[in-house]
């Protein structure tokens, strides 16, 4: 009965694309992991930018 069921509905469409979205997505995501263990020293370094001292004084205010 529910071979019938399956062979002849139409319903099974949607269920189809949204795996193939959700596995693009997944699979998008751990090529992204794996590109950034790839270049973790590119990002090391512009992860430490915020925190480096340019040599420039602030003008006006408190001095850290």
């Amino acid at each position: 009965m529910f071979r019938e069921f399956l062979a002849r509905s139409s319903h099974l469409t949607w269920p189809q694309i949204a795996l193939v979205i959700f596995f693009g997505v997944f699979l998008g995501v751990i090529v992204f992991l794996l590109w950034s263990v790839v270049r973790k020293k590119s990002f090391d370094e512009v992860a430490s930018l915020p925190l480096e001292d340019d040599g420039l004084e602030r003008k006006g205010g408190p001095k850290a």
